[in-house]
C-alpha cells in the first residue's frame, strides 16, 4: 500500500507510533501534504533530547521548533556528559517557557548552573497543564540559591501528580518542606537529601492526596510524642534510613500501605519482630522488598548470628502465608539479608563466606547469576566452585590479566553494557579482542594503562560509543590522535574523555572524528608552547 494515499486521520494516527524527532527526519520535506500534517495537525509532539547529538539538536530547535512548541506534550532535556549545555541551549531558542502551552511531561536532568536552575524554577508558574516532573541538580556550593522558592515553585503546579526531585548539594543534606499545598500531587520521589522523620507526616500535610513516597529518613533531636495523623492515601513506600525505631512508631500511621520497600544500614531486624509490625499495623501489604546490614562485634560468632537470622524468617507468615523469601550471606564480619530478587548488586572483593536462603529453590547458582554489577577489579583473583556462571553482567571491572578461571566463569557478555579495564599492557591485546568479540552490547569502555601507548587499529567492537581514556598513563600527542581517529572505535565513537598534549591535537580529534557528540578533555596549558595558536 502506497502510504501517500492514506487518509490524513490514519496518517496522524500512525504518526503517534514514530518517535518525534525521528518523525520529522522522515517526514518532514517530502511534499507540501507532510509538512503541513507535521505543522499544523499533528498535536502530540514528544522531544526526547536526552541522547540527542548537538547537530541534530540545533536542527530541530532551529527549523522545527517555532512550528510545534505549542504542541509538544513531553520535553525531556539533560546537561550530562554526552549533551552539555543542551538546557541552556534549548532555552535559548525560546522566549519562555510559558511557549510550552500544552506541555504535560517535563524532565530536566544534571543541572549544574545555578542561574539555569533558578531561571528555569522561576518559569514553572507558567507551566499550567505539566503533570511529570523530574528534576535534577548537582552543585558543590549552596551560596545564593533559595531552595525554599524551588520547592514552593515546584509545589505550585497546578496539576502536577508525579514529581521526581533529586538534589546534591555540599552541607545541605536535610529537604526543605514546601510551605504551600499541592493538593493533586500523588506520587513523589526524594533523592541526594534526607527528611527528619517528623516532618513526613508534615510532607503529608502539603501534599494531602500522596499515595506514592520514596525518601531517606533520619532522626531529628526532638522527636514529637503526640499522635499524628494516619497517612490515609498512602499506598506504597520507599524508604532508605539507618534508624530502626523509626519503623515502630511509622508504621501505626499507614493503615492503607500496599508496597513497602526498606533499605535499613547498620541495624538488623529480626523476621518475627517484621512480622509482628507487619501483622498489626499494615493489614493491607501486598508486596515488600527489604534490604538490612550491620557490622557485628569481632567477638561474635557470625555464624550462630546468621542462623539465628535467617531462621526468624522461616515461619509460616513467610514461607507459606506471604511467600517472602530472603537470603541471608556474610561478608568479614558484616551480616547482609535481603528478600529475592532477579537484580542484585555485587559491591564486594570476594564470595560471601556463609550464606543461607529461605526460599527451597534457592542456591548459589541463582545467587551468582542474579548479579548484574561488579565493581571490584581484583573480584576474580579468588578461587571459585565449579558450578558458578555470571550470565548478567551489566557493568565490569576488571584487573588484566584475565585467567582461565574468568572465561569459565563468564560465561556470557552479551548484556554487558559498561566495561572498566585496569592495569592493561600491550601483551594483554588479545585477551581484550577476546573480550569485546564477546561484548556485542558494549556502549562505554574505560582503560587504565600500564606501560607503552595503546594502538587502537587493533580492537574492534561495533557497538561502543563511548571511550574514556583519563585513566591511560600517558598523555596524547597529535599523532596519537590521529591514529584513533582512524581506528575503528575512533570511527564510531560519539563521547571521548581524553587527555592531550597540544592545542593542536584537540582541533585534530574535532575535525576527524565525524560522530563525536561530546569531548572532554584534559589539557595543561604550562606543559605546552605558550604561543601555540589552533589555525
Amino acid at each position: 500500500m502506497n502510504f501517500e494515499l492514506l487518509p490524513n486521520e490514519i496518517v496522524l494516527t500512525l504518526f503517534d507510533y514514530f518517535r518525534s524527532i525521528d518523525l520529522l527526519k522522515i517526514f518532514f520535506g517530502l511534499n507540501t501534504r507532510f509538512n503541513l500534517l507535521l505543522y499544523k495537525q499533528f498535536r502530540r509532539y514528544r522531544l526526547n533530547c536526552l541522547s540527542l547529538s548537538k547537530h541534530i539538536f540545533d536542527d530541530v530547535c532551529q527549523q522545527h521548533l517555532p512550528f510545534l512548541i505549542d504542541r509538544i506534550i513531553t520535553l525531556k532535556l539533560s546537561d550530562d556528559s554526552s549533551t552539555t549545555g543542551q538546557i541552556d541551549h534549548f532555552l535559548s531558542y525560546i522566549s519562555s517557557l510559558s511557549l510550552l502551552t500544552n506541555l504535560r511531561y517535563l524532565t530536566l536532568l544534571n543541572i549544574h548552573s545555578r542561574e539555569t536552575l533558578i531561571k528555569l524554577v522561576n518559569e514553572f508558574s507558567s507551566l499550567s497543564n505539566v503533570t511529570y516532573l523530574n528534576i535534577s541538580f548537582r552543585c558543590y556550593e549552596n551560596d545564593e540559591i533559595d531552595f525554599q522558592m524551588i520547592i514552593d515553585n515546584i509545589w505550585s503546579l497546578p496539576k502536577l501528580i508525579h514529581c521526581r526531585y533529586t538534589i546534591y548539594i555540599r552541607n545541605l543534606s536535610s529537604f526543605l518542606l514546601p510551605t504551600k499545598v499541592c493538593s493533586t500531587l500523588k506520587n513523589f520521589y526524594l533523592f541526594g537529601q534526607q527528611i527528619q522523620y517528623n516532618k513526613i507526616f508534615q510532607l503529608y500535610e502539603c501534599a494531602p492526596s500522596l499515595k506514592h513516597l520514596r525518601v531517606s529518613v533520619t532522626i531529628n533531636d526532638n522527636v514529637n510524642e503526640n499522635r499524628m495523623s494516619s497517612l490515609l492515601t498512602l499506598t506504597k513506600l520507599r524508604m532508605v534510613t539507618f534508624h530502626s525505631s523509626i519503623f515502630m512508631s511509622l508504621f501505626e500511621y499507614l493503615p492503607n500501605l500496599c508496597h513497602l520497600q526498606i533499605t535499613l544500614s547498620c541495624y538488623l531486624i529480626t523476621g518475627d519482630r517484621w512480622e509482628h509490625l507487619i501483622c498489626n499495623y499494615l493489614p493491607k501489604l501486598k508486596t515488600f522488598k527489604l534490604r538490612m546490614s550491620d557490622d557485628l562485634p569481632v567477638n561474635d560468632n557470625i555464624e550462630e548470628r546468621a542462623d539465628e537470622l535467617i531462621n526468624s524468617f522461616r515461619s509460616s507468615f513467610w514461607i507459606k502465608e506471604r511467600r517472602w523469601f530472603v537470603r541471608c550471606y556474610t561478608l568479614h564480619k558484616k551480616l547482609h539479608l535481603e528478600t529475592l530478587s532477579k537484580q542484585f548488586f555485587y559491591m564486594e572483593d570476594s564470595f560471601p563466606h556463609i550464606w543461607r536462603s529461605t526460599y527451597p529453590n534457592d542456591d548459589h547458582k541463582i545467587f551468582y547469576n542474579s548479579i548484574t554489577h561488579i565493581s571490584v577489579e581484583t573480584f576474580f583473583n579468588q578461587s571459585f566452585p565449579s558450578y558458578i556462571r555470571l550470565h548478567n553482567l551489566d557493568t565490569l571491572h576488571i584487573k588484566f590479566p584475565l585467567n582461565d578461571q574468568f572465561w569459565l566463569i563468564v560465561s556470557s557478555l552479551k548484556k554487558l553494557r559498561r566495561l572498566h579495564i585496569k592495569s592493561f599492557t600491550k601483551e594483554y591485546q588479545y585477551q581484550l579482542q577476546r573480550l569485546l568479540n564477546q561484548a556485542s552490547g558494549l556502549q562505554f569502555l574505560s582503560i587504565d594503562q600500564d606501560g607503552a601507548s595503546l594502538s587502537f587499529d587493533k580492537f574492534m567492537n561495533k557497538s561502543i560509543h563511548e571511550l574514556d581514556f583519563r585513566c591511560l598513563n600517558e598523555v596524547f600527542n597529535e599523532e596519537e590522535c590521529i591514529n584513533l581517529c582512524q581506528s575503528s572505535l575512533g570511527i564510531q565513537c560519539k563521547i571521548l574523555t581524553i587527555s592531550v598534549t597540544t592545542r593542536q591535537s584537540i582541533l585534530i580529534l574535532i575535525q576527524n572524528m565525524k560522530n563525536l557528540q561530546a569531548l572532554h578533555i584534559q589539557y595543561n596549558e604550562y606543559t605546552s608552547n605558550s604561543n601555540e595558536i589552533i589555525q
